[in-house]
């Protein structure tokens, strides 16, 4: 998606508003750039500002259309305004546009945008069903258990196969990988491996994104008061003693996954609601901008020409682009 805009502040903005949906967005700050950037590439949608100077969205818009072999000749194309008033939608038609969205951008309306004219195979509704809702448990949970004794391996995924999809592993130098590639919902993991020690292993699935946040209980014959501190230290989530009791086994396993999944349900509503409220935060400064400018002729332009000023002396003074 291209967005031509000559206020920075904007461009901040819209792409903030976008940010979880996950598009592509190019950004622009002239006619003449955008014109350039819709040269090379094609677009699914492109914004266009109506008032921008030397060459406004109208002009931009009839030269992208007269360019017989531009690659978005026939890309929708809607105007970003501030002109509200009456007859707006069809001053903006008769020009050329496909639509019209007006400034300050309410999120909501440019969604509906977005769904209306971004190509239907190119949406991905259950990716942003996730961003806006808690995630969701899987119907049967996965349990890998690592453990060199098979027998164990069959006592454990007979206790535990009726609730929850069971896979097995006898080495400890594979458990990481199979953990990576299978992506479980809990880690069943000896203490004393053939070829490695749990705590090793435990260790590596540490190390990595992948397998860094699967809950491990350990499986020990072991009453050792340091292996269990030991364990929990190395990130654990509890133990479980063998020869197994079943209700004991069962309970648990289900306790444990049952409670990371409401801990990551509580991280994605806390990303969610942040999220939401950084957007609340740019639709307001943005909002109060335009009432000081609306307020007569000689302020017209003032606040987003005091923002272009601000981020480039943050520029010079050394900050990034977040900051």
């Amino acid at each position: 998606m291209l967005v031509v805009d000559d206020t920075a502040m904007n461009l901040t903005v819209f792409k903030s508003l976008l940010k979880r949906t996950g598009i592509q967005i190019d950004t622009a700050a002239s006619g003449d750039d955008g014109l350039a950037l819709a040269r090379g590439k094609k677009y699914d949608l492109i914004f266009l500002d109506h008032m921008m100077p030397d060459k406004d969205g109208v002009e931009t818009l009839h030269e992208l259309r007269a360019e017989t072999e531009n690659p978005n000749l026939q890309t929708p194309t809607v105007c970003l305004t501030a002109n509200a008033i009456s007859g707006a939608r069809e001053q903006y038609l008769a020009a050329g546009f496909d639509d019209y969205l007006t400034k300050p951008i309410d999120s909501g309306k440019l969604e509906e945008m977005l769904v209306r004219y971004l190509p239907q195979e190119k949406m991905k509704a259950p990716a942003e069903k996730t961003a806006s809702a808690p995630l969701q448990l899987s119907e049967t949970p996965t349990i890998l258990i690592a453990d060199d004794d098979k027998a164990i391996c069959a006592l454990a995924a007979n206790i535990l196969g009726k609730s929850f999809r069971v896979e097995s592993c006898n080495s400890g130098a594979e458990t990481p990988g199979r953990a990576a590639a299978l992506q479980p919902d809990l880690i069943l993991l000896d203490i004393n491996l053939g070829d490695m020690n749990g705590f090793d292993v435990l260790r590596t699935l540490r190390q990595t994104s992948a397998t860094g946040e699967i809950p491990v209980v350990f499986l020990t014959g072991a009453s050792d008061e340091e292996s269990e501190i030991r364990g929990f230290r190395g990130g654990a989530a509890d133990f479980v003693r063998k020869p197994f009791v079943p209700e004991v086994l069962l309970r648990r396993t289900a306790r444990i996954i049952t409670l990371d999944h409401l801990q990551r349900n509580l991280r994605s509503e806390v990303k969610h609601q942040t999220l939401r409220a950084e957007h609340l935060t740019h639709q307001m400064m943005l909002a109060l901008s335009k009432a000081v400018d609306a307020k007569d002729h000689y302020t017209s332009g003032h606040s987003e020409r005091v923002a272009t000023y601000s981020a480039e002396i943050a520029r010079r003074m050394g900050k990034n682009q977040t900051e």
